[in-house]
């Protein structure tokens, strides 16, 4: 179910098609900035999805999995949904 207003995302296909040209066009550098020295951030679904945030230098490297993140996050769907949609 879509947020009111919003298109439904799909989580995977949102992280290996949509995410990555975002990032190709500067959002990378932004995102990399907001995690600072956090370190990696996983976003995981109940099913067990999941995708990593790493900040490298002054960009972000997204990698499928989150065996190597610092931090996991589990959501349920629409919850993720809002917050792609909050920014």
């Amino acid at each position: 179910m879509a947020i009111e207003g919003f298109r439904a995302l799909d989580f995977t296909t949102y992280h290996r098609d949509e995410l990555p040209q975002l990032l190709a066009v500067g959002r990378g550098a932004l995102s990399a900035k907001a995690l600072g020295t956090l370190g990696s951030l996983a976003f995981r679904m109940p099913d067990g999805a999941a995708f990593t945030y790493q900040p490298s230098g002054k960009d972000l490297t997204l990698r499928e999995g989150d065996a190597e993140a610092e931090t996991v996050i589990t959501l349920e769907r629409e919850s993720w949904e809002g917050l792609v949609h909050d920014y």
